[in-house]
């Protein structure tokens, strides 16, 4: 679900640097160094966001994983859920 949530945002940010690219064509000396240095870091954040996201995925499919190894009728450990859920909701993920 995070990682549907993320990809969502995939159009926008292919959106946003197919117009910067069009602006880089029509643009010249500062405003366009200006620009590509722009792109450049959304594009650069955006595959930290990725990657992070990603990293995010394979600790939530392992500690489920982890859960559901739990015999029957064991009793839960109370810090699960708060130790997954805490991390997302100061990172700007949702929680």
């Amino acid at each position: 679900m995070l990682k549907n949530d993320v990809l969502a945002h995939q159009a926008t940010v292919e959106t946003v640097n197919k117009a910067g690219n069009e602006l880089l064509e029509s643009s010249a000396g500062d405003d366009a160094s200006s620009l590509r240095n722009r792109l450049e870091k959304l594009n650069s954040c955006w595959e930290s966001v990725l990657q992070k996201t990603e990293e995010r995925e394979q600790q939530l499919q392992s500690t489920l994983q982890q859960v559901g190894e739990l015999p029957r009728g064991y009793p839960p450990r109370s810090g699960v859920l708060p130790r997954v859920r805490f991390p997302l909701r100061f990172q700007g993920g949702r929680s």
